[in-house]
């Protein structure tokens, strides 16, 4: 099978990065997500390319420390499964899949620090007794772009997602502001799902 790729490509860690699109071809069922990539890099090395690599590629299947997102969803749509141990039967021909191992401090934060670091915290705009409107402000930039996407397909089609947007739009919240909002739960449900090896659970997210 086929499957399209959008791979987060970093240089380091203080360099600026952005999502690459590639495509896998002849994707075995019985290939693991590694084993895929392993695929993929060895077309890129003919070509010339640098291979995909990540700061944690243990392969063992046991750490999750990795903080891999697979289609925004960490570690893949197998709920306790570590990317490593992830197979491609669980995915169909021609799907997109965007792979981000930006934020590998993904449930090791708490919930403040982690929407701080994406971008997603309200910060102050207040001089003196002068108080300004909340903005966000800064953070990674391709992290908060996947993540706005994200937010806008939940806010319409999730079931717990949705009702707390049309809650905050119904209380006279902008759009944009609301969908932040969404933006900044999704990442700390993600983060807590990570920290304490849960799947989604739409009754206390």
């Amino acid at each position: 099978m086929r499957i399209n790729l959008k791979v987060w490509r970093q240089a380091g860690p203080d360099r600026p990065g952005r999502l690459v699109d590639y495509v896998a071809n002849d994707v075995l069922p019985d290939m693991s997500f590694l084993e895929m990539l392993d695929v993929v890099n060895e077309t890129l090395i003919v070509r010339g390319e640098d291979p995909i690599a990540f700061d944690s590629d243990c392969r063992e299947g046991i750490c999750g420390a990795c903080g891999f997102l697979v289609g925004g969803i960490p570690h893949g749509p197998d709920p306790g499964t570590t990317v490593c141990q992830l197979h491609m039967r669980r995915f169909n021909d021609g799907d997109t899949l965007t792979l981000l191992a930006e934020l590998p401090e993904l449930g090791r934060l708490d919930r403040r620090r982690i929407a701080a670091l994406v971008g997603v915290a309200p910060v102050n705009c207040d001089s003196g007794q002068f108080r300004g409107q909340r903005h966000i402000w800064g953070g990674r930039a391709s992290v908060r772009t996947a993540l706005y996407m994200a937010a806008l397909v939940a806010s319409r089609y999730n079931p717990v997602l949705r009702v707390f947007y049309q809650r905050l739009r119904a209380a006279g919240k902008p759009g944009k502001v609301a969908l932040v909002a969404v933006m900044r739960k999704l990442l700390t449900t993600l983060n807590a799902m990570i920290k304490h090896d849960t799947p989604w659970n739409p009754a206390t997210s």
